[in-house]
């Protein structure tokens, strides 16, 4: 709500002005980018006709060192795009003043490809067209502005779509399909696209960081024009808040200007901030022009939370019968998904009928005064017009913490790919052979048919050619070398090494099966809270829940629900939303009688979440204790003794908390904070203290005995993958350290009203940093907070800051730890090598908690010679700056480091031996020998000329075809061949034949597997198939033996099929006719 007036107000006046106009268009100016986003979403579900877009600003301020993201540049040219077009031109366009003060490429500089199922389209011609619009060539499309062509098929990105669509060519196109980014499988099919510019600057994407996005503009075109010279006629509107900040906007523009021009000097070609950007009499002009509407909140109310009441359907059912009497309209929105029955039900208990669902808002309009109707629609907050009589529920009303959430989900974070994907260069470990280096791929004749091997570099210049077909021998070790050392061929060395961890995992799977048998032996208190305050505490959370959070909310419910101890690890990256996951677990159990702590690493941390969850909790009853070493000794007496008598009820701490002097009454829920931070001893006491009680551990980064045990089902796991709606990944560079680069971009965040954040790696770097930063910025106020300072002196700086306080702070790695500054959207990070990257990517996570773009600048020391290994770490943080890396930085964490001893102190264990894929694969393989089952994996003896390849002119890109063999040679059943098929068919296009004949192949060995066949012999006369010893295969199959009229047969053990076949794709064909019978 802005001013007093809710979103749907807001919306439902603007359309309201909209048809009273007679349907001329409106440009609506709003004062949040998400709010403007909003507005559209809703006027297009609620009156389509309206076509209602919304125009995003750039994504970087105003003479920025950085270009725009394709993203923002992409959905902007796809508005002009679309106004350009009369039949189909928006009649509301949303934007905020920042968006509309920024000039624009002129009307028909707009520029669009389109492909149309049955249609010609020229591979070339979309080419050029790429190559000219801003796109950037990429193997694996999985962000905006990317384009990948391969021959029949086209992967691309486009900004403007929330999916990459790929499309398949022959003669015309036949087919357009939407597809995932993460798995990058076809999920949707549609017959037409239209592709829209990435940039609004012709030419190749590159070309914006090396010359500048604002002079590339200038030299584009012939003048830059006004975004209302592309809607002609339209009125302006402006939203509560939409004047100030226009003004606010002007002020950056011209702060920025003459920052620019101090840094570049006279002599710098910084075009005149009238060239890019409307002036205020520019504004004016045009608002005096088109005839401005204001908006206010007069006639505005406000719709109770009836989840919340001590009745909720006594309080719905009053609310309804005053509003009938008032006369108003009842519309209940988000009638949907899952809330559909939900609201309905709650509906029928209030009123005794269901609601009559209704098209559109023109339906709405048209209802019976005091009868209650459902749209949709979704919408977050309820709202009452008393001008046109009208009442608006939301479900988040009706149903509480339970509504379902209005936005649709996205892909889930692909988060493992990292540490499963092969590359060349990679360390690799051959189960027979050991740890190599992965060379790539090399031609091979077999048989007289040309095919692929992987190529193998061992110590002392050793190398193996492992053919395609063996793939599954290979496994990943690890992306970086360090100090392994590579094996040497036909040694001892591996195999002695590979029998002490087989020796260890046969004790860690007899260990894991005992601690799940304890777990589900053990009962817990069944944990569910009163409704009414529950909800309250629920309703109190400012935004929307992601769906994997509320996911998360849910699985944890469930757990302390159901009578057994909840042993659960959430993982989600820095900002995704763990901590309200605890603060709903903390209440379901503080309704439901028992205790709660939450234990964090820092006090600056524990402070925090005291604080958030007093806000949370306030008015409730409920007590929410803080002890820490900055609580005195007399409130630490009083929070303990009210822990011993339950009179409080949560208790925040770090690990005081852990203290023999600390009782508690009836604990019944732990949460652990930032789990990486804590010692294994420390949570083995957390976990003594809980008890028969709960346990919820949340980390952005775990450890890797942590992710591992949570991996092989020792802690339930919940992923929060998908980032809270509209976040933006932080971008990251680097660059040598420069003092005017480092003023800059300190400069730019104060200029947006934001907070920085400089970090150095030691407490002796503080003192001449802070010197070099009041010289460059004097007129700054510089906050320090370092691990040598006061415990009390770092809290309150840190907090304080944390509030709005200070410019920057300087900092060592202290304030990883969950320091929560909404302001903040810069951090500049002083000689990165020095840090960890799971580290760098915790400190990365202090800022771009709200909607801003955020920056994190890596700045090493000028001429500073990297290792390797280093240089590795912190191009893996550049590249994985998309949002959720954390996850995929923890996989990549314990794919260099190891899972550790499960059971033991180490934190290396038997991973760091072998590697994480196959310790993974051998660990199962003893669990499964531990319980008395077999192995699922067999290997199968199969040599033929027709095993097919993946030609490179059908897949170009070697990594790619790497990886597909060694899938392929992963897989355990025909199910998963027939999904590759379906996959490579869909990503490459239809296969040719040696790729039909691989498939084939990898069905042969999947089907052998799965009948337990160690080995397949193939000839011209007969096939054979030789069976496990012990199998009982003879007894299984003897009715198919018997039915084949003589043409199978047993011989010493073997099944023969005596069959003449021509040649090499005939025997295939014969054995795998042979499989598929007696399977």
């Amino acid at each position: 709500m802005i001013n007093g007036i809710p979103l749907g107000l807001e919306a439902t006046r603007l359309l309201a002005l909209w048809r009273d106009g007679g349907r001329t268009p409106i440009l609506h100016a709003t004062a949040g980018e998400t709010r403007a986003e909003d507005i559209a979403r809703l006027l297009r579900e609620v009156a389509p006709e309206t076509r209602a877009v919304a125009f995003p600003p750039w994504d970087v301020l105003p003479y920025d060192w950085a270009a725009p993201s394709p993203q923002a540049m992409g959905r902007r040219m796809a508005v002009l795009r679309q106004l350009a077009d009369p039949g189909a031109a928006p009649g509301i366009v949303v934007a905020t003043p920042a968006a509309l003060l920024r000039r624009v490429p002129p009307v028909g500089a707009e520029r669009q490809f389109t492909a149309q199922v049955g249609e010609p389209l020229d591979p070339e011609a979309l080419r050029a067209f790429c190559a000219g619009a801003g796109y950037r060539l990429d193997e694996r499309v999985d962000e905006p502005g990317e384009v990948a062509i391969r021959g029949e098929v086209v992967d691309l990105f486009d900004p403007d779509e929330g999916w990459p669509y790929r499309i398949e060519v022959g003669d015309t196109v036949t087919a357009i399909r939407r597809y995932d980014p993460a798995t990058q499988r076809s999920v949707e099919d549609i017959d037409r696209l239209v592709i829209d510019a990435a940039s609004e600057v012709p030419g190749r994407a590159e070309d914006e960081e090396e010359r500048g996005i604002d002079r590339r503009l200038l030299d584009a075109y012939p003048t830059l024009v006004p975004f209302f010279d592309h809607l002609p006629g339209a009125r302006l509107t402006l939203g509560p808040g939409a004047a100030r900040a226009r003004d606010g906007a002007l002020a950056v523009i011209a702060e920025a200007f003459a920052e620019r021009r101090r840094h570049d000097g006279p002599s710098g070609r910084v075009p005149g901030p009238e060239r890019l950007y409307l002036s205020a009499e520019d504004w004016d002009r045009f608002a005096s022009e088109r005839g401005t509407v204001e908006m206010d909140a007069a006639g505005a109310g406000s719709v109770p939370a009836f989840a919340e009441a001590n009745r909720p359907r006594g309080a719905l059912a009053g609310f309804l019968r005053a509003q009938g009497e008032a006369g108003r309209r009842i519309v209940l929105m988000g009638h949907a998904g899952r809330d559909k029955a939900r609201l309905a039900r709650r509906l029928r208990e209030a009123t005794g009928e269901s609601p009559a669902t209704v098209p559109d808002w023109d339906a709405v309009l048209a209802a019976e005064p005091g009868r209650v109707v459902a749209l949709a629609a979704g919408l977050d907050r309820g709202f009452v017009d008393e001008a046109r009589r009208l009442a608006v529920i939301s479900p988040r009303e009706v149903l509480g913490s339970r509504a379902g959430v209005a936005r649709a989900e996205g892909s889930a974070t692909a988060w493992a790919v990292v540490a499963t994907e092969l590359h060349e260069g990679d360390l690799v470990v051959h189960l027979e052979h050991g740890v190599a280096k992965l060379d790539g791929l090399e031609s091979v004749e077999v048989e007289g048919l040309d095919g692929e091997a992987i190529a193998l570099g061992y110590a002392e210049g050793q190398r193996l050619l492992v053919p395609s077909s063996e793939a599954g021998r290979v496994w990943r070790y690890g992306s970086d070398e360090g100090e392994v050392a590579l094996d040497r061929l036909n040694t001892a060395g591996w195999d002695r090494r590979r029998a002490k961890v087989m020796r260890g995992l046969a004790e860690t799977a007899r260990g894991l099966i005992r601690a799940a048998g304890e777990r589900q032996a053990r009962t817990a208190p069944k944990l569910v809270p009163e409704p009414a305050p529950y909800e309250a505490v629920a309703a109190r959370f400012p935004y929307e829940e992601t769906p994997d959070q509320a996911r998360a909310i849910r699985d944890a419910l469930a757990d302390m629900a159901s009578g057994t101890p909840m042993d659960r690890l959430v993982i989600g990256d820095v900002g995704f939303g763990k901590t309200e996951v605890a603060i709903r677990a903390a209440a379901a159990c503080a309704f439901a009688g028992r205790q709660v702590m939450l234990l964090a690493p820092t006090t600056v941390l524990a402070r925090q979440h005291h604080r958030n969850l007093q806000r949370r909790f306030e008015g409730s009853g409920v007590e929410v204790a803080h002890l820490s070493r900055l609580v005195g000794a007399s409130q630490a007496k009083r929070v303990k003794a009210g822990l011993r008598d339950g009179g409080v009820r949560i208790v925040v701490g770090t690990q005081a908390l852990l203290s023999d002097t600390v009782e508690f009454a009836d604990l019944g829920l732990a949460i652990i904070d930032e789990e990486q931070r804590l010692g294994l001893e420390h949570k083995n006491r957390v976990r003594a203290l809980a008890g028969d009680g709960h346990l919820l551990t949340m980390t952005a980064t775990p450890i890797p005995r942590t992710l591992q045990s949570a991996l092989v089902g020792l802690q339930d796991l919940s992923v929060i993958a998908t980032p809270p709606a509209r976040r933006r990944p932080i971008r990251t560079t680097m660059s040598n350290r420069d003092a005017a680069t480092l003023r800059q971009a300190l400069l730019r965040e104060k200029r947006r009203g934001g907070q920085s954040f400089v970090v150095v790696p030691r407490v002796e770097d503080v003192g001449p940093m802070a010197e070099e930063l009041q010289r460059l910025l004097p007129r700054f106020d510089l906050r320090v907070a370092h691990g040598q300072l006061p415990a009390k002196e770092i809290d309150e700086v840190m907090v304080a800051f944390a509030e709005g306080e200070g410019d920057v702070l300087l900092a060592t790695s202290i304030i990883e730890s969950g320091l929560d500054v909404p302001r903040a959207n810069t951090m500049v990070v002083l000689r990165p090598d020095l840090f960890g990257l799971a580290q760098l990517h915790q400190l990365r996570g202090r800022v771009g908690r709200g909607g801003a773009q955020a920056y994190c600048l890596l700045m090493t020391e000028e001429g500073q010679e990297l290792s390797p290994a280093t240089v590795k770490r912190l191009g893996t943080l550049q590249a994985l700056d998309r949002l959720g890396a954390g996850m995929a930085i923890s996989a990549q964490d314990l794919d260099l480091r190891g899972g550790g001893e499960l059971f033991g102190e180490r934190q290396t264990g038997h991973v760091r031996l072998i590697g994480l894929a196959l310790y993974q694969e051998l660990l199962a393989d003893a669990i499964r020998a531990a319980r008395g089952e077999p192995a699922i994996r067999r290997e199968v003896e199969f040599r033929a000329e027709a095993m097919g390849t993946l030609p490179p002119d059908y897949i170009p890109e070697p990594e790619v075809r790497v990886n597909l063999y060694h899938r392929l040679a992963r897989t355990l059943a025909a199910s998963d061949v027939e999904r590759m098929e379906e996959e490579v068919a869909d990503r490459f296009g239809p296969p040719p034949p040696e790729v039909v004949a691989l498939l084939r192949a990898a069905r042969i060995r999947a089907l052998a597997r799965a009948l337990g066949v160690t080995r397949i012999s193939a000839g011209p006369e007969a096939v054979a198939l030789d069976f496990e010893p012990g199998s009982g295969a003879e007894e299984h199959h003897a009715e198919t033996v018997e039915a084949s009229g003589g043409r199978l047969q047993w011989l010493k053990g073997r099944l023969v099929l005596r069959q003449a076949s021509a040649d090499a794709d005939a025997r295939m064909a014969l054995v795998l006719d042979l499989l598929e019978e007696i399977a």
